[in-house]
């Protein structure tokens, strides 16, 4: 029995001792796959039914994120009417910015050293123009026989002087109206009326005068006022070339008339 013993023993003392290899090296080994045990998990990410823990793969801990503030917008775009007005060698330019705002150009016959504006219907000046509104040959005078039923008894009219030319623009909407106070002139040798006739060209390029297609006609005995451009207009440029003609015929005395005439644009 004791023999027996120390077999035993000697045997447990041999498997004890690990044995070395000829070389001295014992490569390691890994193994995966043993089943995981969480040793303390209160407060950790969310563990499934095996003790493993749930991984986020798609790294949601540091994406996708979001701070935001919506702001309102507001703009106020001024708004802007242009005129600029022909006539007699003359060139006003009225630009009127913002609501209630207003350039006024006023005319005249060259005082304080100004430039003169005026429409002068003076035969020395303008001559004298037909029914169809064609100058008659060598009229510029006042000595022109008129009168004589050969040269047209009562087809005569005095000239304006000269075409009047205006360009509008606006960021609105805009009107253009010409206006004759009381529908004429006043004067002559016993308080005479002498009516006004307007003929216009209405585009939006500028043809030139001589391309001009006059598209309308009003006599301000009629109406005191002719609106020429009426809306739809923002944005676009508008050509108006005017010209007027006073009456010369048996029914007008002689004399110096007066009166007013005013071309006035705005935003609608």
């Amino acid at each position: 029995m004791k023999r027996l013993l120390l077999v035993v023993l000697a045997l447990c003392v041999a498997l004890a001792v690990p044995v070395m290899a000829a070389n001295d090296t014992v490569p390691g080994r890994v193994t995966y796959g043993l089943e995981p045990v969480l040793i303390d998990y209160e407060g950790y990410m969310e563990s499934d039914n095996n003790g493993a823990r749930t991984f986020n793969l798609n790294n949601d801990a540091w994406g996708n994120q979001t701070a935001q503030v919506k702001v309102p917008m507001s703009a106020l775009v001024p708004c802007y009417l242009e005129m600029e007005f022909y006539g007699n060698n003359a060139h006003m330019l009225l630009q009127s910015w913002g609501p209630n705002s207003s350039a006024i150009g006023d005319g005249g016959w060259g005082e304080n050293g100004r430039q003169p504006v005026y429409l002068a219907f003076h035969p020395e000046i303008g001559g004298f123009v037909d029914e169809a509104w064609d100058y008659i040959p060598d009229s510029t005078t006042n000595n022109y026989q008129a009168l004589l039923p050969e040269n047209g008894d009562t087809a005569a009219y005095i000239r304006g002087c000269d075409t009047y030319l205006t360009k509008l623009w606006s960021n609105m909407n805009y009107k253009y109206t010409v206006k004759v106070a009381g529908g004429g002139l006043t004067g002559g040798i016993d308080e005479g009326f002498l009516p006004i006739h307007m003929r216009y060209a209405v585009s939006e390029d500028d043809p030139g005068l001589d391309a001009a297609v006059w598209n309308g006609f009003h006599n301000f005995e009629d109406a005191e006022e002719k609106v020429l451009v009426d809306g739809g207009n923002f944005l676009k440029s508008t050509v108006i070339y005017q010209q007027f003609r006073v009456p010369f015929n048996r029914e007008i005395q002689a004399g110096r008339y007066t009166g007013d005439i005013t071309f006035v644009a705005a935003t609608i």
